[in-house]
């Protein structure tokens, strides 16, 4: 009758003992925001109005297209983001869509195109006039996979266009011939999601991702602090034995 009592009150002790470890082990494992900023070695702007300054003049496609994208995925929640360098007067919103390109560098789609969200409107409606903040985040609602290489990204307008006939409410952009290697072309007057028959290697938009990080793994101290915790549950159990059969 002794020998069960004493396993129950070392069971009771080891359960206390681990939780505490895994708990704690969990909360430092919290999410993670990744994030991806496309963005010329020569960036400049405020300059032109394609895609988010003149839609009704460009459309119904225009897109950019990429090279040397590392390899990411998208999900519901995520965030698509452009940066204006001078504001609309009218609130934006673009039916968004994704395709990854046969060859790193090229301009013609792999796959058909996955809209990525639609109808939607950037979380600063008008953007802004401040360089490199990247206001014109799209909340993502469709997943998409991406490899890495080259991409395209189409841009379908579904709102109105800006009455300002300036047309200068524009990104931030960099050029095909930028030092990064990241920039392809444009396109423009498209007919369909990726149609470059109208295009040019100017004016290409930075953009970001920013996604959350689902596979969590343990940070190094993570590890060390379940380590200690084992360990000091070891040293415990052993003092404890020690001084029961004294």
């Amino acid at each position: 009758m002794k020998a069960i009592k004493r396993f129950v009150h070392i069971m009771r002790g080891w359960r206390l003992n681990v939780f505490t470890v895994v708990a704690a082990l969990f909360v430092s494992m919290s999410a993670q925001a990744a994030v991806i900023t496309v963005q010329g070695t020569n960036s400049f702007g405020p300059v032109n109005c394609i895609p988010f300054g003149c839609p009704a003049f460009y459309d119904p496609h225009m897109g950019f297209i990429y090279k040397n994208l590392p390899a990411f995925t998208l999900n519901p929640g995520d965030i698509l983001a452009y940066d204006l360098g001078q504001a609309n007067d009218l609130p934006l919103s673009f039916t968004i869509s994704l395709a990854a390109t046969t060859n790193n560098g090229g301009t013609i789609a792999a796959s058909p195109f996955t809209t990525i969200a639609t109808n939607s409107t950037p979380a600063v409606p008008t953007g802004d006039n401040i360089p490199y903040n990247y206001e014109l985040a799209f909340t993502i609602t469709n997943s998409f996979n991406f490899s890495g290489g080259g991409l395209i990204v189409d841009f379908l307008p579904t709102g109105l266009s800006t009455t300002d006939a300036t047309g200068d409410q524009v990104l931030m952009v960099s050029n095909g011939n930028d030092p990064s290697g990241f920039f392809v072309q444009r396109y423009y007057f498209g007919a369909f999601a990726g149609d470059t028959s109208s295009g040019d290697t100017s004016h290409i938009g930075n953009f970001r991702i920013i996604t959350n990080d689902v596979h969590q793994v343990p940070e190094p101290a993570s590890l060390a602090l379940l380590s200690v915790g084992l360990f000091g549950f070891i040293a415990s159990r052993r003092k404890s034995e020690k001084s029961k059969n004294v």
